[in-house]
């Protein structure tokens, strides 16, 4: 399935570009879910989170009516800390708990997905808060 194609076919634009994405799959699983993907988006016009989700309302796998009223009900409100930097979440039901967090640095928006019963944020926050960014040019 081409999901960038199925994206501008349903939601009638295109979606932000992919620079790269990270999956890890739960492999005892009868029907291998993805427990946690990382997706980075190219971010030229250094959007804000709020800004990069008013304009895409993007969650991979989950789409539906982008009424005023669903695309507000879904929006990443709350906070959490990775390696110094603010970055928000929310919780949505996609095949199960899945909590969508989106990190907005150095122009790239990365969005991670935690998949997880019952309190996916809960792990999530876990995980991400030994999270720390490295840079390649860092001596």
């Amino acid at each position: 399935m081409d999901i960038r194609e199925s994206f501008m076919d349903f939601m009638g634009y295109e979606p932000p570009k992919l620079v790269a994405a990270v999956r890890i799959e739960d492999k005892n699983s009868p029907d291998p879910l993805e427990i946690f993907n990382v997706w980075l988006f190219r971010n030229p016009e250094a959007l804000n989170i709020n800004q990069w989700y008013e304009k895409y309302w993007y969650y991979p796998y989950n789409w539906g009516h982008a009424v005023d009223s669903v695309v507000e009900s879904k929006r990443p409100k709350n906070s959490l800390n990775i390696d110094g930097m603010e970055a928000k979440y929310a919780v949505l039901d996609s095949m199960g708990r899945v909590q969508y967090i989106y990190l907005e640095r150095k122009g790239i928006i990365y969005l991670i997905a935690v998949r997880g019963e019952p309190s996916s944020d809960e792990i999530g926050n876990q995980i991400l808060s030994t999270f720390r960014f490295t840079d390649q040019n860092a001596q």
